[in-house]
């Protein structure tokens, strides 16, 4: 990886969005899909998010936007897609060219307790609210960073049946709608880049009724050390060298 992309997590923690082109032949940022994350493979460059999220691309419609050289957003098309057969997470192909990543896939069971951080790029920071006539659209996805820890592993669905799977970290801060497929990272010493999970949904209690306060707010994780259980075939890419 080179030296100057350990400063830009932009180069590897990408937003999707759909795209049209330009007269000039690029790609113009049209709306917000989602989060994704960079990986390494030998027989090109991939990149993961979640399943729901892939369900809603469209091959030559939707691309990665990563930080380039210049510090100018890049758009890299997306010319596949390939779904989980049973948990909540697809990986992208894109077309060809510089792409880097840290990223490694942590194969230790991780439990209740441990510190996570996330980066991603919720729907919620789309808007600026300082322009004169209200909300204003800006021009393009901005990344945020959010940390919590694991508050519980679960090994069956969840009750909230739009997110498929049945093993999943439930966590304590949720990262905000628009960041499905946001790489999970361990905290632990010397592994901040080692993927733990992709981040697919949040869950709100509402105490009183529709118009009352929220009782509780939790974050939900697909884990990535049990992605091969019931699909070995699936994911040799994952111990791919980055």
């Amino acid at each position: 990886m080179p030296a100057q992309d350990s400063d830009r997590v932009d180069n590897f923690v990408v937003a999707l969005a759909r795209v049209v082109p330009r007269h000039d032949g690029t790609l113009a940022y049209k709306a917000h899909a989602g989060s994704a994350f960079i990986l390494q493979a030998d027989d090109g460059c991939l990149a993961m998010t979640a399943g729901h999220v892939a369900d809603t691309l469209v091959v030559g419609e939707h691309a990665a936007m990563l930080a380039g050289a210049d510090g100018r957003w890049r758009t890299a098309a997306i010319v596949g897609i390939q779904k989980h057969p049973t948990q909540d997470v697809a990986v992208l192909r894109l077309e060809p060219g510089n792409y880097a990543s840290p990223f490694t896939f942590d194969r230790a069971q991780e439990h209740a307790s441990l510190g996570y951080t996330l980066w991603g790029y919720p729907e919620a920071v789309l808007y600026d609210s300082g322009a004169m006539d209200g909300f204003r659209r800006l021009p393009r996805p901005e990344m945020v960073f959010s940390q919590g820890h694991i508050r519980r592993r679960i090994s069956r669905p969840l009750e909230r049946n739009d997110i498929p799977g049945n093993r999943f970290f439930e966590l304590s801060t949720p990262a905000g709608g628009g960041c499905s497929g946001a790489p999970l990272l361990s905290v632990r010493p010397g592994r901040r880049w080692e993927v733990i999970g992709v981040y697919v949904g949040e869950w709100y209690s509402i105490r009183g009724g529709s118009d009352g306060i929220v009782d509780m707010a939790v974050g939900y994780a697909v884990r990535t050390a049990d992605l091969d259980l019931d699909a070995p075939d699936w994911t040799p890419f994952l111990d791919s060298p980055s």
